[in-house]
């Protein structure tokens, strides 16, 4: 992925690399055999952040985006990248994700978390939790 924070060229660049190295849906959307996300403490993966317009985002593959802590440029995968990837792997470590963890995984939050969102169409997911992160299930 390129590193020029808060430019769309770069993120462009980096969505045309995928479309010309990864299969893809009839709907362009690559197929990735594999993605690792993380997850943050306000159910955020990906960059993909609460309450962000980049939530709504149905056509392109990779944005430019701007939060968290720090609150600095990122790039992300859109939803519809990561929904239409083989596998989905969640890495969580730490008490201090428990709480929101349990949120994800037993409550249908309204509106949905970013992490909630990712639901791969033809794939699978899993979580992987340390003991600290799924203390709370």
């Amino acid at each position: 992925m390129p590193t020029e924070p808060g430019s769309e060229r770069a993120a462009v660049a980096y969505e045309d690399r995928l479309k010309s190295i990864a299969p893809s849906r009839a709907d362009g959307m690559p197929v990735l055999d594999l993605v690792v996300l993380g997850l943050g403490k306000d159910g955020h993966t990906a960059s993909l952040f609460p309450q962000d317009p980049a939530l709504m985002e149905d056509t392109r593959q990779v944005l430019s985006v701007r939060g968290g802590m720090p609150y600095v440029y990122r790039f992300t995968l859109t939803l519809p990248v990561l929904n239409s990837a083989r596998h989905v792997f969640f890495l969580v470590s730490g008490a201090n994700k428990a709480p929101i963890v349990k949120q994800i995984l037993t409550t249908d939050s309204s509106p949905f978390l970013p992490a909630q969102q990712v639901q791969p169409t033809d794939g699978k997911i899993i979580w992987l939790l340390d003991r600290a992160a799924a203390s709370h299930l």
